[in-house]
Parts: C-alpha cells; structure tokens; sequence
C-alpha cells in the first residue's frame, strides 16, 4: 500500500484540505502522547471544524510502544468507539 508522506512547520492548510475530501462526521486520531501533550489543543481545534466526533487514541511514548498489544488496544478502541 502506498501513501503519502507530509513533511514541514504548521501543516494545517495541508491538513485541513485533505480533510475535506472524507464525507465521515467521526474522526480517529492516533497520536503518540509526547507529541499529544503538547498539541491536543491544536488537533481538536483544526479536527472539530469538519468532524462532529473526534476519538482520540493515545499510544504511549517510545519505541517499545511499536509491538502487538499496542495494536490490539488500538484496534479495540477503534471498534468499540463505533468509528467509520
């Protein structure tokens, strides 16, 4: 599978333009939690505009975090919040 790669500072044009071509009222957001820490502001103010629901899934630190469980939570987290 192939997908694309967005690299640079404040890419919430970028962002937002690309999610405008999904047609879901729920977003799910994976999110390392260093990186949640110190922008869940910023996710939720850009995501809410276009999404009614935002369910965000928090994946702890590091690289140990990068294993099967990890997975299995997010899975499980991503069936029960019911998201499309």
């Amino acid at each position: 599978n192939k997908y694309e790669l967005h690299f640079g500072y404040d890419l919430s044009a970028e962002l937002e333009s690309y999610i405008r071509q999904f047609g879901s009222s729920k977003a799910f957001l994976m999110v390392d939690a260093f990186v949640l820490e110190h922008h869940r502001t910023h996710f939720e103010r850009a995501l809410k505009k276009h999404f009614s629901e935002l369910h965000v899934f928090e994946v702890p630190r590091g690289e140990q975090a990068k294993n099967i469980e990890v997975y299995k939570q997010a899975l499980d987290f991503v069936l029960n919040e019911g998201v499309e």
